[in-house]
């Protein structure tokens, strides 16, 4: 199938720990025998997504589908984000607690993105931002060693927090960095559909805050929450997240 879709020769040649013997020895050694020249000029072998620290497999009873991450409404792109910190040769113990928590780092970089590209918030800047070339080097030095994605996203984190940049040259950046983690940081997050008596909770809550009633505004947290939603205070207002 290479040969006949991508010619004799490919620039990266990918699989599982668990391909390496005997079927990508033997693919390279009829491919080679039949071309007289290397297959491939890079050979990449990932590691497994085990479950409590074990392979997943039918027999255990521990296979997780993607359906699972929907019926959770998990994004799929947070599953990617968890898949990126970690390295292609290290193995990847999946838990649902590291699922919420690449989730929430996600969602996180998106509302930063969304937050830096809208024109009121950069008034004081210039319209164009420019790409950062240090964190662009540091970045590119990532992807060179190994494809070291999670310190890439390392690289990326860091320079989203340098207060010495400038916005718009961070969002610049970021979204340059998304070329290669493909998280699709510039799609506008979508609005959520509240429930009604989730807001008409909010509401009560906040207005507890204000007069300082923090054990009612506790209870109507619980309250908020036995519907599927946490509350995260900001400055200004609260934030209503699923966690179901």
């Amino acid at each position: 199938m290479i040969a006949a879709t991508l010619g004799e020769q490919i620039d990266i040649h990918l699989g599982g720990t668990d391909l390496i013997f005997p079927h990508h020895e033997n693919e390279r050694a009829q491919s080679e025998s039949l071309s007289g020249q290397p297959l491939a000029c890079y050979w990449l072998h990932s590691a497994f997504v085990t479950i409590a620290e074990e392979k997943m497999a039918k027999s255990l009873g521990n296979i997780i589908h993607l359906t699972d991450l929907a019926d959770k409404k998990i994004a799929p792109l947070a599953y990617r984000y968890l898949l990126l910190t970690v390295h292609y040769r290290t193995l990847l113990n999946f838990t649902w607690g590291s699922l919420v928590a690449a989730a929430k780092a996600y969602e996180k970089l998106k509302g930063l993105v969304n937050e830096w590209s809208n024109p009121s918030v950069v008034t004081s800047e210039t319209n164009e931002g420019k790409v950062i070339e240090s964190y662009k080097q540091s970045f590119n030095r990532a992807l060179e060693d190994d494809l070291n994605l999670p310190q890439a996203l390392a690289v990326a984190w860091e320079m989203v927090k340098d207060d010495k940049q400038k916005r718009r040259d961070k969002l610049t950046t970021l979204i340059d960095f998304d070329q290669v983690l493909g998280l699709n940081l510039k799609t506008p997050i979508i609005a959520l559909e509240i429930p009604e008596s989730v807001k008409i909770l909010v509401a009560q809550r906040r207005k507890a805050r204000q007069r300082a009633d923090w054990s009612a505004a506790d209870q109507l947290r619980q309250q908020i929450e036995a519907l599927g939603y946490i509350v995260k205070d900001t400055a200004t207002d609260a934030q209503i997240i699923p966690i179901k």
